[in-house]
C-alpha cells in the first residue's frame, strides 16, 4: 500500500468513524451492502462484513434502531448506550479500510483516530440534541432523529466517493459545534447563581 493509498484509507476509515457517531448501525450497514456488491475492498480479516448473516444483522439492527430513536425516552436510553458502541463501530470500519497494514499501527490508528472521531461526534450530538429536546419538550425528537439517520446514511456514501471532501465538512461541523460549546459555556458563566 502506497502513501496515496494509505491517505485515502485513513480518510476513508475517519469518514465512516464520524458517521458511526450519529448512528452505530446504518454505516456498517452501509459497508456491508457495498462490500457485498463488490463495489469496496475490505482488509482480509474483514471479509465477514460483507456476508449475508452480517448483512441481514445490521438490517434487522438498523429498522429496530431507526424506530428506537423516534421515541424521545428510547432515544435519550440509546443515546446512552450507544455511546460506547460508536467508539467501536467506528474502530472495527476505521480497521477494515486498512488492507495492507501491520496490524499494530492497523488497529491502534483505528482505535485512536476512528474510534476517537465516533466518540467525539456521539458525544457532540447528543450533547447538541440533549439541550434541543429539553427546549422543546422533546417534540423535535422525531425530526431530529431522521436527520441523524440521513447523515449516518450519507455520509459513508460521500465517503466512498470524496474522501476529502467529508475530511473538509466534518472540520467545518466539528468547528462549529465547538464553537457553540463554547457560546454556550460563556453564557452559563455570564448568568447569575
Amino acid at each position: 500500500m502506497d502513501f496515496g493509498d494509505t491517505f485515502l484509507a485513513i480518510l476513508t476509515g475517519l469518514g465512516l468513524s464520524a458517521a458511526c457517531g450519529f448512528r452505530v448501525f446504518i454505516p456498517p450497514l452501509v459497508v456491508s451492502i457495498a462490500a457485498q456488491t463488490g463495489n469496496l475492498e475490505l482488509a482480509e480479516s474483514f471479509s465477514w462484513v460483507g456476508e449475508w448473516p452480517t448483512l441481514i444483522a445490521l438490517g434487522i439492527a438498523t429498522v429496530c434502531d431507526f424506530i428506537g430513536h423516534e421515541i424521545p425516552a428510547v432515544d435519550d436510553m440509546l443515546n446512552v448506550v450507544e455511546a460506547p458502541l460508536a467508539a467501536i463501530a467506528g474502530t472495527i470500519l476505521s480497521a477494515s479500510m486498512f488492507t495492507d497494514m501491520d496490524p499494530l499501527l492497523q488497529w491502534g490508528l483505528a482505535a485512536i483516530a476512528g474510534g476517537g472521531t465516533a466518540e467525539t461526534v456521539h458525544l457532540s450530538r447528543s450533547f447538541l440534541k440533549g439541550g434541543l429536546n429539553l427546549a422543546t419538550f422533546g417534540l423535535s425528537t422525531p425530526f431530529v432523529s431522521i436527520a441523524e439517520d440521513v447523515a449516518a446514511a450519507v455520509i459513508p456514501i460521500l465517503t466512498f466517493l470524496a474522501p476529502i471532501l467529508v475530511l473538509f465538512v466534518f472540520l467545518v461541523l466539528f468547528g462549529m459545534t465547538a464553537l457553540a460549546i463554547k457560546k454556550w459555556v460563556v453564557k452559563r458563566r455570564q448568568q447569575p447563581a
